[in-house]
């Protein structure tokens, strides 16, 4: 027959171990499931615009530019998005579930030819035929979306040079 006091300490110590691990888990500098830590980094290119350097995901199939930046809650500030195109197109976006404004830089042989800046996420649950379209003025071959300001604080312009390099 199994002593009372000896259960009591089993249990006891069963649940102050589960108790601590819990902890440990969740206080854990790598708080990262096993699926998030065993994903390569999604930047994978450096884009050069004067003194900035961005790291991009790239974003050069139809699956991938369809998703774009869509449903991620932010980025650090020197990341981005460059969509790539394997023929000059006047692509049209939209901010359908975005969760943080952009500026679009939009680029034609590696020269910047517009670029618009702070373009607001949509409020949550704005129907698609509300959501508004950017585009360029003219064909590109790249777009490439930073977070909002980004532009005016690295003195970004129209006619910079654009320089695009694997890591």
């Amino acid at each position: 027959m199994l002593k009372p006091k000896l259960v009591v300490l089993f249990f006891g110590t069963l649940a102050l171990s589960s108790i601590l691990l819990g902890f440990i888990i969740k206080y854990s500098k790598n708080n990262k499931s096993p699926k998030e830590i065993n994903q390569p980094s999604p930047y994978t290119t450096e884009v050069k615009i004067n003194n900035s350097q961005i790291f991009v995901d790239i974003a050069d199939t139809a699956d991938k530019q369809r998703q774009g930046l869509s449903g991620r809650y932010d980025m650090k500030e020197n990341e981005g998005m460059l969509f790539s195109f394997a023929y000059y197109t006047s692509p049209s976006f939209w901010m359908k579930e975005m969760l943080f404004p952009l500026d679009f830089i939009w680029i034609k042989d590696g020269e910047i030819v517009q670029i618009d800046e702070n373009i607001p996420a949509p409020a949550p649950g704005t129907p698609d035929n509300e959501l508004n379209f950017i585009s360029p003025k003219e064909s590109v071959n790249y777009v490439l979306e930073v977070n909002a300001g980004f532009v005016e604080k690295n003195g970004i312009e129209v006619g910079d040079e654009v320089v695009i390099s694997a890591i």
